[in-house]
């Protein structure tokens, strides 16, 4: 399309007595090749007057204050005269000389038709001082230098097409060039799979999918006839791994842009294998500390863990039973390759007794009722010489003087010790006769009260007298013949006695 570029020539007369003239103001005087120009002269103020416009010496328009002109060549002489009425020259204008300028050409652009991934490669073009431009948003091209780079996410790269644009611009305005290339890969050894792998596994799975695959292309081979690979695709790697052991797994791959290698370092291993737990022998009761073991275990240390009443050790398995209940305990182990496989055992945390006594010493020939908060064990003396348990009532009796401890054991093994003492008390309650017909003769070493509380062998109260003095006698005649359980509580404590009545 053509331009019509204005050069407008103000005409004015110069008021020195010299014949006026008018010049010609315009911002350039250069022009395109091939556009039309217009020129235009102020309007004078003598009439009645005439415009003779010029191009050189040859009439080229005239009665008009504009000229158009469409075919200036470079070098032309453009004025214009201001005739009066009988065609004398009134004033003549400055001349404009023209110089024809043509629109420019962004020429060709010179180059290869591709480029390898990451290598810098110069365009140039016979023009200069043009501007260089890529269509790809990664490209990298300064000054014709130009670096391409190809974007392939979670994909093998492919060849990447490209435009190279050179731009040039002048006042007759701006013309671009092309040139279509094509960014080649580079060679894809990489394989992006986990390097370590069990016995018996055959297939190698993407480490991270968002790395990309786990093969492009390339000839796969390992450094070992124990580890076969039979095939490869972009999800994994196909193999046969007939031993256990350090092997490479080594990937070649060329193209136009070169040759690579990649070597993969695989561990063939054995799967994991937690074996069992061993739990300790005997009874489990509360607050004991165990240490559990994992028998035959393949792999990285066990790692344990529990629910229930317990605390464990991650690392050690040493088992703290807290409270009475159930308890799982899972032991995990972990293989060279991060597999992992677990076990679990399910056992029994009993309860502990406690024990304790109406008094914490007693005397000779008397009684010391025992109590547990878990009833239906059973109670042992340490030493039967000092003192006797009846285990139908859970009291203790004194034999001789002598400190003694006294076990208690459930019906599922967990046990406590209540440490107690005998002694000859000579302050105590005497009771006699033992064994006795109709009475029974309570002497006391000071002359205090008494309270008597005589009981059969179901622990019924069949007797309940209180009694004062040093001596008192009570009658059993009413009482059947039996084992009964005296007990006489004084300021001093309470004392048992076992009295058969005959």
């Amino acid at each position: 399309m053509k331009t019509l570029i204005t050069v407008i020539l103000l005409a004015f007369f110069i008021p020195s007595g010299a014949q006026p003239a008018f010049y010609i103001l315009t911002p350039s005087d250069t022009v395109c090749n091939g556009t039309k120009v217009t020129f235009q002269a102020d309007e004078s103020p003598f009439t009645p007057h005439y415009y003779r416009w010029y191009v050189d010496t040859t009439l080229a328009a005239s009665d008009s204050v504009y000229f158009i002109a469409d075919s200036l060549q470079n070098g032309d002489r453009v004025y214009c005269l201001l005739l009066d009425t009988l065609d004398n020259e009134m004033a003549h204008s400055d001349t404009v000389h023209i110089v024809v300028q043509h629109p420019i050409s962004a020429g060709a652009i010179v180059g290869p038709d591709s480029v390898c991934e990451q290598t810098t490669v110069t365009f140039t073009d016979s023009i200069q001082g043009g501007t260089w431009r890529a269509k790809s948003f990664y490209a990298n091209l300064q000054g014709g230098a130009y670096t391409g780079q190809i974007y392939s996410y979670y994909g093998c790269p492919t060849p990447a097409p490209d435009t190279i644009y050179f731009t040039v611009h002048n006042s007759c305005g701006t013309n671009t060039t092309t040139k279509p290339i094509t960014v080649l890969p580079q060679p894809q050894p990489y394989l992006n799979i986990e390097g370590c792998f069990q016995i018996g596994e055959n297939f190698g799975y993407p480490s991270t999918m968002s790395e990309g695959p786990a093969y492009c292309s390339g000839t796969l081979s390992s450094n070992s006839a124990d580890l076969v690979v039979e095939s490869a695709s972009n999800s994994g790697i196909y193999f046969r791994a007939y031993q256990l052991g350090d092997y490479i797994i080594s990937n070649t791959d060329s193209n136009s842009c070169g040759v690579l290698t990649y070597n993969l370092p695989v561990r063939i291993s054995l799967p994991p294998s937690p074996g069992e737990i061993k739990i300790p022998d005997g009874p489990l009761c509360m607050g004991d500390v165990i240490t559990l073991y994992d028998t035959n275990s393949v792999g990285y240390a066990p790692f344990w863990s529990c629910t229930g009443n317990a605390r464990v050790d991650n690392l050690t398995g040493v088992t703290t039973l807290l409270q009475s209940g159930t308890v799982n305990i899972t032991v995990m182990v972990t293989s060279y390759c991060n597999y992992y496989m677990g076990t679990t055992a399910t056992f029994t945390v009993n309860g502990v007794p406690q024990v304790w006594a109406d008094a914490d010493s007693f005397c000779t020939e008397t009684g010391n009722q025992l109590h547990t908060n878990l009833p239906g064990g059973s109670w042992t003396a340490t030493m039967p010489g000092i003192t006797e348990i009846d285990t139908a009532t859970a009291i203790a009796y004194g034999k001789a003087q002598g400190a003694t401890r006294i076990i208690y054991t459930t019906k599922q093994g967990c046990k406590d010790t209540l440490s107690t003492a005998v002694s000859n008390c000579e302050e105590s309650v005497q009771l006699f006769p033992n064994p006795t017909f109709s009475t029974i003769n309570l002497q006391a070493p000071l002359n205090e009260e008494m309270r008597c509380y005589i009981q059969n062998e179901m622990g019924q109260t069949v007797i309940e007298k209180i009694l004062s003095g040093n001596q008192q006698t009570i009658d059993l005649d009413a009482l059947p013949p039996g084992l009964y359980i005296v007990s006489v509580v004084t300021k001093s404590g309470t004392q048992k006695f076992r009295v058969t009545k005959l």
